[in-house]
């Protein structure tokens, strides 16, 4: 199915089917697009791109990434944004919206190098995590159960693939195969500080 646009360069396919819960994607830029293509996907809401730590109603998302939270039963997506109060702490307000899937693009976390103060999330598989957290990694404890699906803080990179990562005040050692990377600690701090 192609959106309909009056600008050929807005003309893409639809993605519906390409995004699945915990997904990290980066949202348009485009606040003319985002506009258009944003009726009968959720609307367009001016608080989308504008920005002020004063009056947290408002929230900068276009350009930034985020994290998929659900895809609803017509295929608009509810993404997570990194500089909600969820991600980014009490000064940013939360953040969440449903998008047409073709302001979103996925973001690739296959090639994933880590650094203290890089933002990653926690894999939501169980046997998968449990398996990758062997003794060289940390070893499994049943609590880090609660971890999963949960973004943190990258709080140290330890030997062998070894990630320390703060995750509310519970720090926890993955395997790095177990996480996620959402956005780079500089990422982080220009959607926090973004519209100051």
């Amino acid at each position: 199915m192609l959106e309909s646009c009056d600008d050929e360069s807005d003309v893409v396919d639809d993605k519906t089917q390409a995004f699945k819960r915990y997904d990290i994607v980066s949202i348009e830029k485009n606040k003319e697009r985002a506009k258009k293509l944003q009726e009968n996907h959720g609307g367009w809401n001016p608080k989308m791109s504008s920005h002020s730590l004063i009056s947290p109603a408002f929230i900068q998302v276009l350009g930034l990434k985020g994290i998929v939270n659900k895809v609803d039963g017509d295929g608009d997506v509810l993404v997570e944004c990194i500089n909600s109060t969820k991600y980014a702490g009490d000064r940013a307000p939360f953040a969440q919206w449903f998008f047409n899937p073709n302001l979103l693009t996925p973001f690739d976390t296959s090639d994933m190098t880590f650094q203290d103060g890089d933002f990653v999330l926690v894999i939501d598989s169980y046997q998968k995590v449990k398996a990758l957290q062997d003794s060289a990694h940390g070893g499994w404890n049943e609590k880090m159960r609660e971890s999963l699906g949960k973004a943190g803080i990258v709080s140290g990179v330890l030997s062998n693939g070894r990630i320390k990562v703060k995750l509310g005040s519970r720090p926890w050692v993955f395997n790095k195969e177990a996480l996620r990377l959402i956005a780079k600690s500089e990422e982080m701090m220009q959607a926090v500080l973004q519209g100051d």
